[in-house]
């Protein structure tokens, strides 16, 4: 779809901007048409080029005319102390100023004066015109929908990265265009037929189901892991006292320790996974005497954890 903004519409929609989001676009306009003219003159000449390649890429390979500088003088170019103006003198408020990088020489006028002013058969003049208003047309686009209010109404996937240009206009607070939304539709489109189909061909192998249920088990016991440290109560000076005159050179079982704790010094009798609430504090009080070399783990199972000590 297209969008015409009158000149006066334009400007009032522009100047409703921030100054770093004006000075984006006005950027983007200047580097839009210095590569559309750039990219007409090497297709003239049958140059080779790609929809990658940048006008400073493009300017590399021309030997005669170059766009160098696109210049909006504002609404106020009338009164201008220093004002732009045409080869014919004309008082300009859009100058297009291009450079012949073989003779060095520079000429400056408007839109309308493009063909009088350079000489080129019509053919290229229409391409160079079209692509110039095409650009005008994007301000008008990304305008209507900054007056519009308008907001990305797209779910992106978790994975999905956007393009360095959509990055740009986000980043900006600015509306995307409508070919850069197309873009951006077919693109999450294309990445969830990817997930999909990539997805089915896992499904396909038998590792996919063995690695799912690793995955699964893997998960478990980080939720029981998460369970057991925090039914750790703080172990406090009377527990490692306690502990340490129940411990005696041989086999010591973490089990009886706790049960000694509950049932002879008053420890809570919660039972938490089939031991006493008590037993969890014991074996990491345990388990760090052996890890400063005062002791060895004998056999460790669900239900008990025996030590020996020296």
């Amino acid at each position: 779809m297209l969008y015409y903004l009158s000149k006066e519409e334009r400007d009032q929609l522009m100047m409703s901007l921030t100054e770093s989001q004006r000075a984006f676009l006005n950027e983007r306009i200047k580097r839009g048409k210095r590569t559309a003219f750039a990219r007409v003159m090497a297709r003239e000449k049958g140059i080779a080029i790609t929809e990658e390649m940048s006008a400073e890429e493009i300017e590399f390979h021309l030997e005669d005319w170059i766009l160098s500088e696109f210049i909006d003088a504002g609404s106020g170019y009338k009164t201008l102390d220093e004002p732009l103006m045409c080869e014919c003198g004309k008082l300009l408020r859009y100058q297009y100023v291009v450079f012949n990088k073989h003779t060095g020489e520079v000429k400056k006028f408007g839109i309308v004066h493009f063909e009088e002013h350079m000489g080129f058969p019509p053919h290229i003049i229409k391409a160079i015109v079209d692509d110039f208003e095409a650009i005008d047309y994007e301000l008008d686009d990304i305008l209507t929908k900054v007056r519009n209010g308008w907001q990305l109404n797209l779910d992106l996937p978790d994975g999905f990265i956007l393009g360095e240009d959509n990055i740009h206009f986000i980043s900006m607070r600015l509306p995307l265009l409508d070919s850069q939304l197309d873009r951006l539709r077919r693109q999450v489109r294309q990445y969830y037929t990817k997930q999909k189909r990539q997805l089915l061909n896992e499904k396909k192998d038998p590792a996919y189901h063995v690695i799912s249920r690793a995955k699964e088990l893997k998960e478990l016991e980080n939720t029981l892991n998460e369970a057991f440290y925090a039914s750790i109560s703080q172990i406090d000076d009377r527990f490692v006292t306690l502990v340490n005159t129940l411990i005696h050179p041989g086999t010591i079982s973490a089990e009886k320790i706790s049960v000694t704790l509950t049932e002879r010094y008053g420890y809570s009798s919660r039972i938490r996974r089939g031991h006493y609430e008590v037993y969890n504090n014991v074996v990491v009080y345990l388990d760090s005497l052996v890890e400063q070399g005062r002791g060895i783990v004998i056999k460790k199972s669900p239900s008990d954890v025996v030590y020996k000590f020296s």
